[in-house]
């Protein structure tokens, strides 16, 4: 049964890592998570309603005390910054609270809080020891959103 799903694993096109590989993954996701400077790229955007969509060339960045944003945004805005005026969700900001706790299968959770003159928003980030991410942002003047990427291991 293994080896079967193994051949059509690797019958697909799936790459399949060594254990070199796989804990190399792991040690750079440890190291960049631990040093705060990581970048999170964004393929997929979860909105709370609609459908899902996929995106490329979208990113979060934690870099020591900062967040750089730089996400689509669709849903519901409440109040705020009259429409066609607003930044969304691309904007950069001073973090004013980093959380992470370390899951017992090796992966980050992350909650950030940051605030500009539209909003204050909490990103909350899974990131999985091989990288998978997952990115939830919600605010108090717009419905919430999600994402789904990966670490950016370079």
């Amino acid at each position: 049964m293994i080896t079967a799903a193994a051949l059509t694993i690797s019958g697909c096109g799936v790459a399949v890592l060594t254990a070199e590989e796989q804990a190399e993954i792991e040690k750079t996701v440890q190291q960049k998570i631990a040093a705060k400077d990581y970048t999170v790229d964004v393929n997929m955007m979860i909105p709370t309603v609609g459908r899902s969509r996929s995106v490329n060339r979208y990113s979060v960045r934690v870099s020591a005390d900062t967040l750089e944003s730089y996400l689509p945004y669709f849903g519901r805005v409440y109040s705020g910054v009259p429409y066609g005026n607003q930044k969304g969700l691309n904007f950069t900001a001073l973090i004013s609270e980093y959380n992470d706790v370390e899951a017992a299968d090796g992966g980050h959770d992350i909650s950030i809080h940051v605030s500009n003159e539209e909003d204050s928003y909490t990103y909350s980030i899974f990131i999985s020891a091989t990288g998978n991410a997952s990115i939830s942002v919600s605010s108090a003047n717009k419905s919430r959103i999600s994402f789904t990427g990966e670490l950016n291991l370079e």
